[in-house]
C-alpha cells in the first residue's frame, strides 16, 4: 500500500518525506508531529520495503529529502530495504 498525503504549502520547495512502517497507528503519529511542526511537507507511505522500493525506482515519483524507516516489516523488512538502497 501506497499513498500520498497533501502537503501544507505549495509544490515548490517542498520537503519530500517517505515514512515506511506497516503500522497505520505509527504512521498517523509521525504525520500529526510533521503536521505541529508547520513543514512545508508531502508525505508518500509505503507500508513495507517491497512498496518503498518501488517508490524509489519509479521515475515518475520526486525523491525523498527524508526517509523515515521501521526495521520490522512483513515482505521485506527495514534492513533488507537499507541493503537493497
Amino acid at each position: 500500500m501506497l499513498h500520498d498525503a497533501p502537503s501544507n504549502g505549495s509544490d515548490s520547495g517542498v520537503f519530500e518525506i517517505l515514512i515506511v512502517d506497516d503500522d497505520a497507528g505509527d504512521v498517523l503519529l509521525i504525520e500529526e508531529a510533521l503536521a505541529d511542526r508547520q513543514l512545508d511537507h508531502r508525505l508518500h507511505v509505503a507500508a513495507d520495503g517491497v512498496a518503498a522500493l518501488e517508490f524509489l525506482r519509479s521515475e515518475d515519483t520526486p525523491r525523498p529529502n527524508l526517509v523515515l524507516l521501521d526495521l520490522n516489516m512483513p515482505r521485506m523488512n527495514g534492513r533488507e530495504l537499507l541493503a537493497a538502497v
